[in-house]
């Protein structure tokens, strides 16, 4: 959803420490460039605020953007009561924080469109100590660095058609 984002994250970790504030303030910029206002269900993670608290980032989702509109349960009548329902899209914007700084990051979903929550979906960001997720986390981040130092940088010309 973010291949900028997360090779800009590979190139910025490069010059040192990323934290996780500032990989998500990346992520809105990043997310609302690539926003669609003619088609925004299809990215199911749209990222349009953060905001620090003591418990971590709230991750603001857009209310147009995001898995419960790609389900089209978005509305309070249609999915009522679903406060978990976008809970992979709280994943997503984990994942893409924790690739950009090289963190590993968790999220829970603290509010939901579905259930009819006026803010729209929300999700509680922070980083984590569960060796499962870590692990993975990690893991991803090294091959991305080793690929992309390894890569050589293909334009759409040079790829025949």
């Amino acid at each position: 959803m973010w291949p900028k984002y997360v090779l800009e994250g590979a190139e910025r970790r490069e010059q040192g420490p990323v934290s996780a504030a500032e990989a998500a303030a990346r992520l809105v910029e990043h997310s609302m460039a690539q926003l669609d206002p003619e088609s925004p269900e299809e990215l199911p993670a749209t990222v349009r605020a953060i905001r620090e608290t003591a418990d971590g980032l709230l991750a603001l989702g857009h209310p147009l953007g995001c898995v419960c509109v790609m389900q089209h349960v978005a509305d309070a009548d249609k999915g009522a009561g679903a406060d978990q329902f976008c809970r992979f899209a709280g994943d997503m914007i984990a994942a893409a924080i924790a690739l950009y700084s090289g963190q590993p990051q968790v999220s829970a979903q603290v509010g939901a469109q579905t259930a009819g929550d006026a803010e729209g979906c929300s999700f509680m960001v922070r980083p984590t100590g569960d060796e499962r997720i870590g692990r993975i986390q990690r893991r991803f981040v090294e091959l991305l660095d080793e690929n992309r130092r390894d890569a050589e940088l293909v334009t759409a010309e040079a790829v025949p058609l």
